[in-house]
């Protein structure tokens, strides 16, 4: 229920790894919202420090992975 802004730093088909300074707990159910997207649900796998691993509770699709890369900045990262 609480909103917050996240750095992806990684994204696959099974989930991502994200950076925020929000505590987020192992375990927990997360929502990750991407522009053009509906929110994706996840659950938090583990943490280290600020950094944060997630499954997606539903596979994205190949295509919805590469329409998502495509949008991102080229010298991004």
């Amino acid at each position: 229920s609480t909103r917050f802004t996240i750095a992806v730093r990684d994204l696959s088909v099974t989930g991502f790894r994200c950076e925020t300074s929000f505590n987020l707990k192992v375990g927990k159910t997360v929502w990750l919202t991407i522009p053009g997207l509906g929110p994706l649900e996840a659950v938090v796998k583990w943490k280290d420090r600020l950094q944060f691993g997630c499954s997606f509770a539903a596979p994205l699709h190949p295509a919805v992975l590469d329409h998502v890369a495509r949008q991102v900045p080229k010298d991004a990262g």
